[in-house]
């Protein structure tokens, strides 16, 4: 019988299923959501099927993956980590199917899957657990609190990766973590059950990697590190685990191949555990993954194998015995960093990606890559192996700054800091290490001060947990942010007032977006829980600021600006575009933009002059078709191109071509624009605005529209266009008149250069 594999999944694991598949000479399909079709994972498989929708959806929606496998005549389906990974349902959809699922069976599925019943099956065991209550709502979590008199962790019965989980100490702040993490757990894994648990607040996280042919035959690899994490999710994990005892590490393999045997597992399991650090000798269960984990590198490193390929080989019916894992001895250290995009601007795409020599990185990222803000930031992993610890970190720091990533703010520096970090070289770890050391709130401010908070990450707002007036201390909430399936507080930096909002829920953010303001005060957690009330029917000054901003980019609200363009004979951009356009459609972007030059000029002078940074633009429909409409705005800067202006432009640009949307520029306007001073980039050879707009020949038709002058950038655009309607007073040119006289050419009026 001839085997095809469907990989249920995107990005770097879907690349490293497909390279094992590869090595097995295993045909695949790979499967894409709408607005994922130039991500690298597509081109890894020998066919690849939309599933339709878009987003973290389209990979959950099991009918389309089950019809995707069909339709492509696959008899396996691979559902790599995260989305699917853990279903029961899928997979029992894949082999009512008749396809086989990679990985443990839906039993299996269903007892690992509830972390209350993976809990029960090992205290039946004999592995012991740390004390928890099941509960249906937060009164229970309360008085399990009182009970300890110490500090729980609330956890998602569900899913994984760190969502639905939240630290409490104090009764009074738990309704408020439990709608967190039930608003993450619904998300993540789509049941909102929680249980509350014990926190060992002095733990290392071990786990220990099992392997198992569904005979009761199980193997266990070794253990490996995760204790450095950053809002309980691993970035940076060890294989074998530092500094444990020899009686401790015999346990813990004792403890996971128990509950392996007991499973009868097919495929690759992990069970993780807490090493209480108070308590050296002691540990606890606190959940199993059957399914291949992230750091799954660092065992393949140690052990000298490839788990993946032995994964596909199980699924296929070879008994653990021929599969390559068994008499395996470790050899070294390996360790594994995790390289993530810790802040996505809209539209943004990875304009160098040049990889460090002499190291494992797994990766599906690549230059020209766009990362997409739907799905998790990890842009690649770099394992390194040395004889000791302290000999792979070394390695691994080398990779690490030899390691060029543009387009994207990563961790990159903080992973390397972490590698040479005397704590983490030593073997001191703890899964609040990295807490510690970021969390760095600052406590006082001098009375009377204001001030401002930025967006730390991109995301959704999906709350305003204090609104204006309230009085707060510092880390208090104000602001809670929906990331990667994740809620994130955004906190208050000094005890308090908040003076103002800039967002609201429902609102994108990107990193370094002005989100808030507050006047520094004296307050405590007593006083600013007796001060919240708020009128509810008072007028909101950040809703007013709003309005009033988007009444100023009107025509009506500049009468000087358009009194001269009226003296000149010309029409402003906003009424081309309403003449253009179907009345009632137009959904501009950007709006609020101004020009990037807080450096050098006042921003309510940008705010009065620089209305949407020079173009207005936006989607609309024409004769009751949809297209991109973008009309450069001569009245701001004489309609040059700024930084956010190309940031506006290109992210236009790139919906045109996932669209499919028709596009009409209005190119009236004066090329690049010196004096932007908001940015860090020295020479703007990033900017992809012109290679975006040429990759949509023969795509969809391009239609430019020039009255009057236009040069240099604004010139490239319109000459590119598939059809340039001009009025007989344009002027056209690759260089402007200043451009011609500072070149030695001498002086021309703009309407000598290009008739």
């Amino acid at each position: 019988m001839t085997h095809r594999l469907l990989i249920a999944n995107r990005g770097e694991v879907a690349v490293r299923v497909a390279r094992a598949a590869d090595d097995l000479e295993l045909p695949c399909v790979a499967v894409f959501a709408a607005d994922d079709a130039l991500s690298p994972h597509v081109e890894a498989a020998e066919t690849a099927v939309t599933l339709g929708a878009e987003g973290p959806a389209a990979y959950l929606d099991i009918d389309a993956v089950i019809a995707a496998a069909r339709e492509t005549g696959c008899t396996h389906v691979h559902p790599g980590w995260g989305f699917l990974s853990e279903r029961a349902d899928f997979a029992r959809a894949c082999a009512d199917a008749g396809l086989v699922f990679v990985g443990p069976s839906p039993a299996v599925l269903d007892r690992l899957g509830d972390k209350v019943a993976a809990r029960a099956l090992a205290q039946q065991l004999g592995v012991p657990v740390p004390r928890a209550v099941s509960t249906d709502g937060p009164d229970a979590a309360r008085a399990f609190l009182t009970e300890l008199g110490g500090p729980i962790m609330l956890k998602a019965v569900s899913g994984g990766g760190g969502r639905g989980m939240r630290e409490v100490s104090d009764p009074a702040l738990l309704d408020d973590a439990w709608d967190r993490c039930v608003a993450e757990a619904e998300l993540a894994a789509g049941s909102g059950a929680l249980y509350a648990e014990e926190l060992v607040a002095r733990a290392r996280h071990v786990e220990v990697q099992l392997a198992g042919d569904g005979t009761g035959e199980v193997v266990a690899l070794g253990d490996r590190d995760c204790s450095l994490q950053r809002r309980h999710q691993k970035i940076l994990e060890i294989a074998p685990a530092p500094a444990l005892s020899d009686d401790l590490r015999a346990g813990l393999e004792d403890a996971a191949l128990r509950i392996g045997r007991e499973l009868r597992l097919a495929g690759l399991a992990t069970c993780e555990f807490l090493v209480d650090l108070d308590h050296p000798d002691r540990f606890v269960f606190i959940e199993a993954n059957p399914r291949l984990q992230v750091e799954h590198t660092v065992t393949e490193e140690v052990f000298g194998c490839d788990l993946v390929v032995a994964q596909l080989r199980l699924a296929l019916g070879a008994p653990l015995a021929e599969v390559g894992l068994t008499g395996l001895t470790p050899h070294g250290t390996a360790v594994q960093a995790r390289v993530n995009a810790d802040h996505i601007p809209a539209g943004a795409t990875l304009s160098r990606f040049d990889l460090p020599a002499d190291v494992r990185v797994d990766t599906a990222a690549r230059a020209r890559t766009q990362v997409n803000t739907a799905y998790d930031p990890m842009l690649a992993k770099v394992i390194a192996t040395g004889a000791t610890l302290p000999a792979a970190l070394d390695i691994l720091h080398g990779a690490l700054t030899a390691f060029v990533i543009h387009g994207v703010e990563t961790n990159l520096d903080a992973l390397a800091a972490m590698a040479a970090d005397e704590d983490v070289r030593a073997g001191r770890l703890s899964t609040d290490l990295l807490e510690g050391q970021i969390r760095g709130i600052a406590e006082t401010a001098p009375v009377g001060d204001v001030v401002t908070v930025d967006a730390p990450l991109a995301g959704v707002v999906v709350d305003i947990a204090a609104p204006v007036g309230t009085r707060v201390p510092a880390g208090a909430p104000v602001l809670v942010v929906e990331a990667m399936k994740m809620h994130h507080e955004i906190v208050a930096p000094v005890g308090g007032e908040v003076t103002s909002v800039a967002v609201h829920p429902g609102n994108q953010l990107h990193h370094g977006d002005p989100v808030f303001t507050m006047t520094a005060g004296a307050v405590t957690a007593t006083t600013a829980a007796d001060d919240t009330a708020t009128d509810l029917d008072a007028p909101r000054d950040d809703l007013a600021a709003v309005l009033d901003r988007r009444a100023g980019l009107l025509d009506d609200a500049r009468p000087a600006a358009v009194d001269k363009r009226r003296d000149r004979g010309r029409r402003t951009a906003r009424e081309n575009i309403a003449d253009l356009v179907d009345d009632g459609t137009f959904a501009e972007y950007g709006g609020l933009a101004i020009a990037a030059q807080k450096a050098r000029r006042p921003e309510d002078d940008l705010i009065a002059n620089t209305p949407a940074d020079g173009i207005v633009l936006g989607t609309a429909e024409i004769d009751g078709r949809s297209a991109a409409v973008l009309s450069y705005d001569y009245t701001v800067m004489a309609g040059t191109q700024g930084y956010r202006n190309h940031q506006k432009t290109d992210r236009m640009l790139e919906l045109a071509e996932r669209r499919r949307l028709p596009v009409v520029l209005f190119a009236e306007g004066g090329g690049g624009r010196p004096g932007d001073t908001d940015f860090a980039e020295l020479f703007q050879l990033t900017v992809p605005t012109f290679a975006t707009f040429a990759r949509l020949s023969g795509l969809v038709p391009r239609i430019g529209i020039v009255s009057g002058n236009c040069f240099a950038g604004n010139a490239a655009l319109a000459g590119s266009c598939d059809v340039l309607i001009a009025t007989p007073d344009a002027s056209l040119g690759m260089g402007g008149p200043a451009m011609i006289e500072g070149g030695g050419l001498g002086r021309f009026s703009p309407a000598e250069v290009g008739p």
